[in-house]
């Protein structure tokens, strides 16, 4: 008899036991905020990127967890296998190591711009004027070959843009580089658009933004049928309506992504 309840106790355990269910189920983001892209309205997830991975979940039948991190704390927590998966990502060679990459990109064109004071403007027109100056950036984020790999260029990294934005306004850099879209949003958001502007260099090439999947993470293993999905939601033009319904609804301008 005590051995028949050990048997029970045991099955019991056994289909209480949903952790590996729960992992499988679970979709587990990291979001560094960039808004518009990725930001947080009203204590809830907003932004194109958060609407799309909302989407792509719904998709998957999956539950969906979002954790707020600075990008190169994300970086290193998809490689670590603490969290699934995290959109935002330029393709490096050197990532494929620790992700696969959803495919198709799901923007094709992300601007880079120079952000300068007010009348300075001009003082950008080409990638060479770059090199004098005090560059800030954001840490982790790649923005583009020739910038990146630049060991000439004086750069300066903070955790946020908008750290970047304070210390242009304080002259303790010369220009700072970032998405477009971004820039002009947190910008405006600061109160700084009469005091800032865009300088005329920018890095306008094919730049395609991707989703990525830990390869330690559980959703690996399906990362061909997600791309897959991905894919079909490309192709039937859902992605398009779900970033300019976004963008059309805070009455923002589209910002050019394909």
């Amino acid at each position: 008899m005590k051995s028949l309840k050990i048997v029970i106790v045991a099955l019991l355990l056994f289909c209480l036991d949903t952790s590996t269910v729960y992992s499988q189920e679970t979709m587990k983001i990291a979001f560094p905020l960039s808004p518009p892209w990725r930001h947080v309205t009203g204590g809830a997830i907003d932004g194109v990127d958060g609407i799309l991975m909302k989407a792509l979940a719904e998709k998957l039948d999956a539950k969906i967890e979002f954790k707020i991190l600075p990008f190169k704390r994300s970086l290193k927590e998809i490689e670590m296998g603490r969290v699934d998966m995290m959109s935002g990502l330029l393709y490096r060679p050197a990532r494929e190591e620790f992700l696969h990459y959803v495919r198709p990109a799901y923007k094709n064109r992300s601007n880079k711009a120079f952000f300068v004071l007010k009348g300075k403007g001009n003082t950008i027109k080409k990638y060479e004027d770059l090199l004098p100056l005090k560059i800030g950036l954001r840490m982790g984020v790649k923005y583009f070959p020739q910038f990146d790999e630049d060991a000439r260029l004086e750069k300066y990294a903070v955790r946020e843009n908008e750290l970047n934005i304070a210390k242009l306004l304080k002259g303790r850099i010369d220009t700072f580089i970032v998405s477009r879209a971004v820039g002009e949003y947190l910008i405006k958001q600061a109160g700084a658009a009469d005091r800032l502007e865009m300088a005329e260099f920018g890095y306008s090439k094919e730049n395609p933004v991707y989703i990525g999947i830990s390869k330690k993470s559980p959703w690996a293993a399906r990362h061909k049928e997600i791309s897959a999905i991905f894919e079909e939601m490309t192709r039937s033009g859902e992605i398009d309506r779900l970033i300019k319904d976004y963008f059309n609804r805070n009455e923002m301008p589209v910002p050019p992504y394909k």
